[in-house]
């Protein structure tokens, strides 16, 4: 039995938005973002290629996501280590990562000192802050353990801390 195009349309616009703010927090620019979600869809597309006497592929919504952000993560990172891309830095800003007019007023201070920081704290900030997952379900996606998460966190948030009170936000101890 194929699977609904209607139902992979849901998909999509079930997660779209989420998987490029993850994909961007990984590439730093919009295109580079919008290309690892295009490819995580593909390889959705597959996947329910080689499921397709199934009528459900995946459990529930829950499944569905953690699949995808698992794909969307392991993509950026395999491009990330892509020799060429080694040999370039590229940052952008980010109003795209939340709805239009939104990100400045209310995100983007915090947001740019975030994107400066290592990747290994970066995304775990984000998937954990913004996203809402818990330590155990992002070590599910990265494939990493939920105690060297937890430290990591930590150290994201000191490092995270520090330069918020150097841009002059939070009262100095």
């Amino acid at each position: 039995m194929m699977y609904r195009t209607s139902k992979i349309k849901e998909i999509y616009d079930r997660n779209w938005d989420s998987l490029y703010r993850l994909c961007l927090i990984y590439m730093q620019n919009q295109e580079d973002a919008c290309d690892m979600v295009q490819e995580t869809f593909v390889r959705l597309l597959q996947y329910i290629g080689r499921q397709e006497e199934k009528t459900e592929v995946f459990r529930d919504e829950d499944h569905e996501r953690a699949w995808l952000r698992t794909v969307a993560c392991n993509l950026c990172k395999n491009e990330l280590r892509h020799w060429w891309r080694r040999k370039r830095q590229e940052v952008e800003a980010i109003e795209n990562l939340f709805e239009p007019g939104q990100a400045v007023q209310e995100h983007g201070e915090i947001l740019e000192d975030i994107l400066e920081m290592p990747e290994k704290y970066r995304v775990l900030i984000y998937l954990h802050y913004y996203e809402g997952y818990s330590v155990e379900e992002i070590g599910n996606i990265l494939k990493e353990k939920p105690s060297t998460l937890r430290s990591r966190i930590s150290k994201g948030r000191k490092l995270l801390e520090k330069k918020l009170k150097e841009d002059g936000y939070g009262k100095e101890n």
